[in-house]
């Protein structure tokens, strides 16, 4: 499977481990079956694992998901990505680009404690790591 989701945290936060882009479809199920389930609400906020990616989909196809996710009413509306390769980063700003018209807030951080403070800037207590 391309995409594990963590909801021990929903709805504040869903945790996302990719180790491939997930085609639209897939993504669009993952997002149904989460809003069905009370985990992803207009609050919720996401952190990705994407250090595992490597392949990345043609400009084309990234264009066209991130469009149909701007247009859904529910999607995570911060959205930070952990990274660890120039690639995986690239790939990162070229969504943030992407996204940049909308209310949607998309960052990449190559140290999770980073990712998190940038979610929840008012502090909190967390776990020494969610990734792991």
């Amino acid at each position: 499977m391309t995409i594990q989701v963590k909801t021990t945290y929903a709805p504040e936060l869903l945790i996302y481990v990719i180790d491939e882009w997930p085609t639209l479809d897939e993504q669009t199920r993952q997002r149904e079956r989460l809003i069905v389930d009370g985990h992803l609400q207009e609050h919720t906020a996401a952190l990705v694992d994407f250090r595992n990616v490597h392949a990345f989909p043609q400009r084309s196809e990234l264009e066209t998901a991130t469009m149909a996710a701007l247009h859904r009413k529910r999607v995570p509306q911060r959205v930070a990505y952990v990274v660890q390769t120039p690639e995986q980063a690239a790939f990162v700003s070229e969504l943030k680009t992407l996204a940049a018209d909308s209310a949607r807030s998309i960052e990449g951080f190559l140290a999770e404690r980073d990712a998190i403070r940038w979610l929840f800037p008012s502090g909190g207590s967390f776990p020494l790591s969610f990734l792991d």
